[in-house]
């Protein structure tokens, strides 16, 4: 088991799926991708969860994607969280 940190962005799913995962591939080779629904401003938007499994020391290039997701899919925020996990590779 190895100290890990869970980081999310959510951020509002764009028309094409590849505007996304071309932007999320220059960053990161490994990461997953939920599609919800999210809530902006009392509207409701289809939405993506982008969670990254790294440690601390990648919360740059995390905010990095973010503000990249942010000009590149003309968005007026992005949430990004982080939260300590133990995780294991089976």
């Amino acid at each position: 088991m190895t100290d890990q940190v869970c980081y999310r962005i959510y951020v509002e799913r764009p028309a094409r799926e590849e505007e996304l995962t071309d932007r999320v591939g220059r960053y990161f080779q490994n990461y997953t991708l939920v599609t919800t629904y999210g809530y902006w401003k009392g509207g409701r938007e289809h939405s993506v969860v982008i969670e990254i499994i790294g440690t601390l020391g990648i919360l740059q290039q995390v905010t990095d994607l973010t503000g990249d997701l942010k000009v590149g899919l003309k968005q007026e925020a992005v949430l990004v969280t982080w939260h300590p996990i133990q995780s294991m590779l089976i």
